[in-house]
């Protein structure tokens, strides 16, 4: 299991959209929710690139050039590309508007999104993909679009979330290999205490963070009973340590999930997984850090 890291309108305007031209009555469906496809693509792709933009600038960007993502052909003719962003700079819309009747819109909306780690603030960005409910152009206006202040995905009046538009990039990047490695586990971690907390279940899919970096592989386990998980960051660098990440279930108090989480080092600069059997953990009793491996602090 995997785990992982044109024309710019100013914001602040009503953005009304007439379709240009009239789709053609022969123009075959499969066409249309081929270029519908690329559309969404194209959204995926500009709001990945807003979120590395991010990493490395710590703020967004209204230039699509810099985005590099250049529509041709059929799309190209199909859709305009638009980008937008949040008066208060703490988010960005990238849209696909069409120029046809019979067309969807789409949004990618990213934003930041703050959580604390022991004690300390991390910041994450969240990428999701809109699709409007009708087949026609669509814009919505930041006074309509209210931006959760959580780590759900939403969508404006008129969209949906699209299956397979979310994403989830941390700004934690820009660190040193090892800082990278610790802070990974660290929000893993978090994020997998409010996962259950919601689904009464550990996540399974990391699909956002990559699985190899040049110093790290990053690997996710949930042990087949459920009631533990383990993110490991495994050093491929002989001069760094590796880093595992443990949420495990104690007996619930009432109807909240008890969850303990530990964070562990390794004592040596080695590259080191430990086996569930290297784990010791019940209901009863918090998980402890296994052999070869101890309690990390964050300083």
């Amino acid at each position: 299991m995997h785990l992982y890291r044109l024309l710019i309108i100013t914001c602040g305007i009503t953005w009304l959209i007439t379709p240009q031209i009239s789709r053609s009555q022969t123009t075959p469906e499969t066409d249309i929710n081929a270029i519908q496809k690329e559309a969404q693509q194209l959204i995926t792709y500009m709001n990945r690139a807003q979120q590395a933009y991010y990493i490395e600038s710590d703020r967004f960007t209204n230039d699509i050039k810099v985005l590099a993502v250049n529509p041709t052909g059929t799309v190209a003719n199909s859709y305009q590309f638009r980008v937008f962003l949040h008066p208060q700079r703490n988010a960005v819309m990238q849209a696909a508007i069409p120029v046809n009747n019979g067309y969807k819109s789409y949004i990618g909306l990213v934003r930041t999104h703050n959580f604390i780690v022991q004690n300390q603030k991390e910041t994450t960005t969240l990428a999701t993909l809109c699709e409007s409910n009708e087949t026609k152009a669509q814009l919505p206006t930041w006074a309509s679009y209210k931006i959760p202040t959580n780590d759900t995905p939403g969508c404006p009046p008129g969209f949906r979330v699209s299956m397979g538009g979310n994403q989830t990039i941390s700004a934690i990047e820009k660190k040193s290999p090892p800082e990278q490695a610790s802070s990974k586990m660290l929000a893993i971690a978090n994020e997998q205490g409010k996962f259950y907390g919601k689904n009464n279940r550990f996540k399974k899919d990391w699909q956002d963070i990559p699985s190899e970096t040049d110093a790290y592989l990053y690997r996710s386990f949930i042990h087949p009973g459920g009631k533990i998980t383990m993110a490991a960051a495994i050093t491929k660098d002989p001069s760094f340590k590796s880093y595992i990440s443990l949420v495990h279930k104690l007996k619930s108090q009432g109807k909240k999930a008890n969850l303990v989480v530990v964070h562990c080092v390794s004592k040596e600069n080695q590259a080191i997984l430990p086996k569930w059997s290297d784990i010791q953990f019940s209901e009863e009793k918090a998980v402890t850090c296994p052999s070869g491996f101890e309690m990390f602090l964050k300083k």
